[in-house]
């Protein structure tokens, strides 16, 4: 693109032979009116539509900058028709061999320079009807922003001369208004509509009975882009979306890259400096159980050092709870090696259970609640204080797993500082629902399919890592047919980084029951690492099958999750601040059906859990989740001009609950999802950033995969009804 050196003149305005005209051309319509009359109509029609049957795309777009508010790009330039700079979302013809979804991409890098991804496609719509035939899309896109991005090139044609400019989403509108003002300029009327009736929604003052309208009643919100959650916040897409392409979920990275992409797995500490690295030993902000010792099953035959765990006890009685009833003593198991019992246990030896909450777990545990109570009542005032009756205004539920109990009893004393009785809800062996543990034969049946060879990228991944389970094999003594070892990496994965959690040494080959200089070394853990990795992203998220797997073996967990937000909306009391404490599965579960843009892996114990009142931050990576991972959903109500909030998060071994209702509350409801400390991206148009999210929206999401109170569950579970 040449500088501007002069504005642009119009030298003279003729008639133009239909003959000579490239782009369009004139035709007279005759036609029969509803009347019966005979009528006639010229018509402006252009000659460059191409298979498609659609002249151009305009790209609605936000642009996500990780500490700017979210804005947009419009781009200005001059029209010769109206003899005007227009202001506009940057638009494109169609080619002829391509698609909306094509030319979007294509025609914005061309003339803003950004790569974007596309969100949504609108249906075909009419462009000017009552002067010609032209119509258009348009596509909904994002652009995701680094610290210290360089704005790019440009790549204008010949005779192009475009103008970008950023403006903020919530100063859209003025901004619009203040353009129209200018000499010489016009505002795109597809803009301006936007932008007025985004305005028009948030400062009118009657009474909405529409739940459609609350969609936009808060300001400079990305939530607003999802077309699906702007058109109908009742209607979802409920379709399986792939996530992004990442380094994570690319097998040939995962096979035989370097390192696990900056990921900690040797320590709880994460320096500030590094703050939302994913730390596979203590990720405090999505909660699953905190750091442990490796379950028995994923031991060697023989392994090369003790574990033991004197540090700790793990307390085992039951109390009475009558007025007169006689108190016990707090007993507590001490694991002992009998020097008569000829039965060796094979795999770990030591005073440990395998599994339980180590010392430095149970130290993170108590971290996570201090951290707890430091954000929702310190900083945000939404927790009761230490001396109110906070016990009326919190739920902790664990599963039938102890360690997720080991958890609570120190997440509960850093956020309390209370060593008194506090209930942990639970429900029955074989039917709960958190960790989950239900009976459902599809959902087992989806994910054996996905973790077998009739999935071709699991069959190759395995073929290919037939070298590195080799040389795992030589060195712990795990045999070649050992199937549990060999489905997948999940049991050396679980071994290797327990061990490094707590700093104890990655094993070597035993040889005459002592260790050898043959060992394995840092290089063979982080390719264990990155393959499991790949493995979750494959389970939960990149097989299409992902989505019907969880829905069903997680669908029960989510209507409860549903209920609950409802009973905050409708102000049925109850507790504010419900924290449920579970496990890796859970959690990735949940994370593959919120559709997770990016997954990682968490550790065994994770925690949920929901509150109802202030914002916080939260993360968005689907990867294994790691240790103490947190996921949570917070409730926000609009009041008047004001947005209050209502918390929700989710860990595998917490969750929260509502706010008690303060003055007159005005308004709709929203959530804000935040996995890892930010908030959580879905691959689903219908979800898209999860910050501040109609309520509406993504309940009939939920309730379209589950049913209100899991009604679709069991019938999918059985296969009565189609997953």
């Amino acid at each position: 693109m040449s500088h501007k050196t002069q504005e642009p003149v119009i030298n003279k305005i003729s008639d133009l032979p239909l003959e000579e005209a490239k782009w369009v051309t004139l035709k007279k319509i005759d036609y029969t009116d509803q009347v019966g009359k005979q009528r006639t109509w010229e018509v402006a029609t252009r000659k460059t539509r191409g298979k498609a049957g659609v002249d151009a795309v305009a790209m609605g777009n936000i642009l996500l900058h990780p500490s700017r508010p979210a804005s947009t790009m419009l781009v200005i330039q001059y029209r010769p028709p109206l003899d005007s700079y227009t202001v506009e979302w940057p638009a494109g013809l169609i080619d002829a061999e391509e698609t909306a979804e094509q030319a979007a991409v294509r025609e914005f890098k061309e003339e803003t320079g950004y790569d974007c991804r596309v969100l949504s496609i609108s249906p075909v719509q009419a462009a000017d009807p009552g002067m010609s035939d032209a119509n258009m899309q348009m596509a909904m896109v994002e652009v995701q922003l680094g610290e210290g991005d360089e704005e790019p090139e440009q790549r204008l044609e010949d005779g192009e001369h475009i103008q970008r400019v950023v403006v903020p989403l919530s100063e859209l509108y003025d901004r619009l208004v203040e353009y129209s003002k200018a000499e010489r300029t016009i505002v795109a009327a597809k803009l301006f509509h936007f932008a007025a009736g985004m305005h028009f929604a948030q400062t009118q003052k009657f009474e909405l009975t529409d739940p459609l309208l609350t969609v936009v009643m808060k300001s400079g919100l990305s939530s607003l882009w999802s077309m699906g959650a702007i058109v109908s916040a009742r209607k979802a897409d409920l379709a399986w979306y792939p996530p992004s392409n990442t380094s994570i979920n690319n097998l040939t990275v995962a096979l035989y890259g370097e390192g696990v992409y900056g990921f900690i797995f040797n320590t709880s500490n994460t320096p500030d400096a590094q703050y939302g690295t994913y730390n596979w030993c203590n990720m405090p902000h999505i909660q699953r159980h905190h750091k442990r010792t490796p379950y028995a099953s994923n031991a060697f035959p023989v392994e090369s050092y003790p574990w033991d765990c004197n540090d700790q006890g793990l307390y085992y009685y039951g109390r009475p709870f009558g007025n007169d009833s006689k108190q016990p003593a707090e007993v507590f198991w001490g694991g002992y090696i009998s020097q008569v019992n000829p039965f060796t246990p094979s795999g770990w030896v030591g005073t440990c259970q395998f599994p339980q909450i180590t010392s430095a777990g149970l130290d993170d545990s108590w971290i996570h609640g201090r951290d707890l109570y430091g954000v929702y009542h310190d900083l945000l005032g939404f927790l009761p204080g230490r001396s109110e009756d906070w016990k009326s205004s919190v739920t902790y539920r664990v599963t039938q797993n102890v360690i997720t109990s080991q958890v609570a009893g120190m997440l509960i004393n850093g956020m309390w500082q209370t060593t008194e009785a506090v209930p942990l809800i639970v429900q029955g062996a074989g039917v709960d629902s958190l960790e989950p543990q239900y009976s459902c034969k599809v959902g087992g049946e989806l994910f054996n399919t996905i973790k077998s060879s009739s999935n071709a990228a699991w069959e190759r991944h395995l073929e290919d890592a037939a070298d590195l389970f080799s040389k795992l094999d030589s060195i712990s003594g795990v045999l070649p047919s050992d199937s549990g070892f060999h489905a997948s990496f999940d049991h050396y994965f679980d071994n290797l980084s327990a061990r490094e959690c707590h700093a104890k040494p990655l094993p070597c080959k035993l040889e005459g029951g002592a260790n050898s200089s043959t060992c394995v070394d840092q290089a063979v853990a982080n390719a264990v690492y990155r393959i499991g990795q790949w493995e979750y992203s494959q389970i939960y998220r990149d097989s299409s099958a992902s989505l019907a797997a969880s829905t069903t073996t997680y669908g029960v967990w989510v209507a409860e999750l549903s209920k609950h937000l409802r009973d905050a909306i409708a102000r049925k009391g109850g507790p504010i601040y419900f924290h449920n404490i579970a496990h890796d599965g859970s959690i990735s579960r949940l994370l593959s059906i919120l559709q997770i843009d990016i997954m990682v892996v968490s550790c065994p114990v994770a925690s949920y859990y929901y509150m109802t009142r202030q914002k916080i931050s939260d993360v968005r990576l689907s990867q294994w989740p790691g240790m103490g991972s947190e996921l949570a959903f917070e409730l926000y109500e609009r009041d008047g001009n004001r947005t209050v909030t209502r918390d929700l998060r989710i860990e595998p071994h917490v969750e929260v609950g509502q706010m008690p209702s303060k003055g007159k509350h005005n308004g709709g409801f929203f959530v804000r999802v935040l996995f890892g400390g930010k908030p959580l991206r879905s691959s689903n148009p219908s979800l898209g950033l999860l910050d501040m999210v109609p309520a509406e929206t993504l309940l009939a999401y939920f309730d379209g995969l589950v049913g209100t109170d899991a009604s679709l569950v069991l019938g999918k579970c059985n296969g009565t009804l189609p997953v």
